[in-house]
């Protein structure tokens, strides 16, 4: 019997490492044995608890799905700064001296793009 317990318990303890959801789906079922209202009390405990772990990055998360936008913004005003600056200097004669600042623009705005395009997706998400 003792054997059975600890191999319930096992399956348990695989069953509450796998998810959060599994987690809370432990509780319940470790619990099983009492009152409804005992229950209903650990697994809504495990919940928040759950909720809580879940939700503690969701700040920086959106955060960063905010600023991302504006960060590529400011690379492609610096960039396209730069070929002003140099169009004021030398003319517009030489499309090789106008290439490094808007090389600049736009990698820096494709990079901000590769961060800022997925974070609006996983602050949904998570």
């Amino acid at each position: 019997m003792a054997s059975r317990r600890q191999h319930q318990l096992r399956h348990y303890c695989n069953i509450s490492n796998d998810s959060p959801l599994g987690q809370i789906l432990a509780t319940g079922l470790i619990n099983r044995n009492h009152h409804r209202d005992v229950i209903k009390e650990v697994i809504i405990e495990k919940g928040r608890q759950v909720i809580a772990k879940l939700e503690r990055y969701l700040n920086a998360l959106g955060t960063i799905a905010t600023i991302s936008p504006l960060l590529g913004l400011l690379g492609t005003v610096t960039g396209m700064t730069q070929v002003f600056k140099v169009i004021t200097a030398s003319g517009v004669g030489n499309p090789t001296l106008l290439a490094g600042g808007i090389s600049e623009a736009l990698v820096t705005t494709a990079a901000v793009l590769i961060v800022a395009i997925p974070s609006p997706i996983f602050l949904q998400i998570f």
